[in-house]
């Protein structure tokens, strides 16, 4: 019978087990990546991941906040759908940015767009910060923060986190992601 106590059982978040069975990256490929991403020792790395149409906009002006005060800060983006890639480069550029996709190799730029799956750990590895989208605007209910934390890295994230609220709640509670309201804060 559908819905009987008996034919149910509970076994624990599907995302914190993913975040678990994240592989360190090695070296020489660590490595590469910063050559890629032109990370230089000293350089800050913001990752911003599994943005949405409207996140990039907010993101993209607090970097170039954040450039006018601090030179050697890069942004990595990630929007949720690799097929928006183009879009967010584009308006990437449109703000006066240096930006590149990923898959057009190494390059001199400020802001480095994903537009290629699978990723996203290793970009993680090398943050110095991440934003995790889809909490910035009132669609999704937010995307996964699991694997940026179990990483250690702080985290930054919108208000909007229906899918993880007690998660986020209690990550805050603890000191270990901050909310925020709006690219101000």
């Amino acid at each position: 019978m559908i819905g009987d106590q008996k034919n149910v059982e509970v076994t624990g978040n599907v995302k914190w087990d993913a975040a678990v069975a994240l592989k360190p990256v090695n070296t020489v490929f660590k490595e590469k990546f910063k050559h890629r991403l032109g990370l230089e020792s000293g350089d800050f790395c913001w990752v911003s991941a599994s943005t949405r149409e409207g996140e990039e906009k907010v993101l993209l002006s607090v970097y170039r906040r954040l450039l006018d005060k601090f030179k050697s800060v890069k942004l990595v983006l990630a929007p949720r759908h690799i097929e928006r890639s183009g879009e967010v480069l584009e308006l990437s550029q449109s703000l006066g940015l240096r930006a590149r996709l990923w898959s057009k190799g190494d390059a001199d730029v400020d802001v480095t767009v994903v537009d290629e799956f699978g990723l996203l750990g290793e970009f993680y590895e090398l943050a110095d910060a991440v934003f995790v989208g889809g909490t910035l605007v009132p669609h999704v209910g937010g995307h996964n923060f699991l694997e940026p934390a179990y990483l250690g890295k702080p985290i930054v994230i919108g208000q909007h986190v229906e899918n993880f609220k007690d998660i986020a709640r209690e990550f805050e509670r603890a000191g270990a992601l901050r909310s925020v309201s709006g690219g101000d804060q």
